[in-house]
């Protein structure tokens, strides 16, 4: 049985919807037009008014600009604001902010490694990159000179923080995997800053 979704809702976003939360139970492959149908209140016939097909309707909740950028904004905000990379615990909270409050895209991109071998979730990692790169020339690079060492790329560390806090939290929660370092939530968010920041090896090695 279907649920009842509002008569407010325009019938196309009731389909992204009912479609985005089948896709998070059941897959991709294992959900029907006709469970679209059931779930959104929307007639069979009058969903592929809106959609040629199923496929046209998972490559839309992975690639409309409303669910590809919406959490960049977050995320460059703090490089405009915050001293980085001093502050990259900050960063951590951001992002684990981010990932909660996106979690069904984060679990589609995840559908999307499985069934399409990344094929969607590609554009979107590419996408954010150059958005992030952009942004690093923009106003993010002058403000490194003399902070980092020459031998260090620095936009490839921003990419690289950026990575290792999104597969933490992802990983925590797709994945059972709660406390998988060994160290309660907000102590693992600044001791992984710490080890970004300082290494691991002692000065003198």
């Amino acid at each position: 049985m279907g649920r009842k979704p509002s008569g407010k809702i325009n019938p196309r976003e009731r389909i992204l919807r009912a479609a985005e939360h089948l896709f998070m139970q059941q897959g991709y492959k294992n959900t029907t037009m006709r469970q679209i149908s059931e779930e959104s209140g929307v007639g069979l016939s009058n969903i592929y008014y809106y959609f040629r097909n199923k496929y046209e309707i998972f490559y839309t909740l992975l690639t409309e600009p409303n669910h590809l950028t919406r959490f960049a904004p977050l995320i460059f905000a703090f490089f405009d604001e915050e001293i980085f990379p001093d502050n990259i615990e900050k960063l951590g909270e951001i992002i684990e902010k981010v990932y909660r409050d996106n979690r069904s895209y984060f679990i589609l991109l995840t559908i999307d490694a499985l069934e399409f071998s990344g094929k969607h979730a590609s554009m979107a990692v590419n996408f954010f990159s150059q958005e992030l790169y952009d942004k690093f020339i923009s106003t993010i690079k002058p403000r490194f000179e003399g902070k980092v060492r020459e031998d260090i790329d620095i936009f490839f560390i921003m990419r690289l923080i950026v990575q290792v806090y999104f597969n933490y939290f992802i990983t925590e929660d797709l994945y059972g995997g709660r406390f998988h370092l060994g160290y309660p939530h907000e102590q693992t968010i600044k001791y992984i800053a710490k080890i970004l920041k300082e290494g691991f090896l002692k000065r003198n090695c």
